[in-house]
């Protein structure tokens, strides 16, 4: 007898137990396959701005820091003027 033959109770029984050892097993593999060393969380926003865009982002995060560090200013024609 196959479990699409059996009634409402067992299935779910065997469908909670299956869930629960797939639910373990999604907590144990990624934890056993993560390479060794110690992890680091990726602090630098220049890193962090790189890492999400590449160049383009990294360049965004640089004028928006400049910005409101008051080191650039919008100008006329919206360039930027160093101060």
């Amino acid at each position: 007898m196959g479990p699409f033959d059996w009634t409402g109770g067992p299935f779910l029984l065997l469908y909670i137990i299956l869930l629960a050892i797939v639910i373990l097993l999604g907590i144990i593999i990624p934890a056993r396959m993560r390479p060794e060393g110690r992890q680091r969380p990726v602090t630098d926003p220049e890193a962090l701005a790189y890492l999400a865009g590449g160049s383009a982002r990294l360049a965004d995060a640089v004028t928006a820091r400049l910005l409101a560090a008051k080191a650039l200013v919008v100008g006329d024609k919206g360039r930027f003027d160093i101060l």
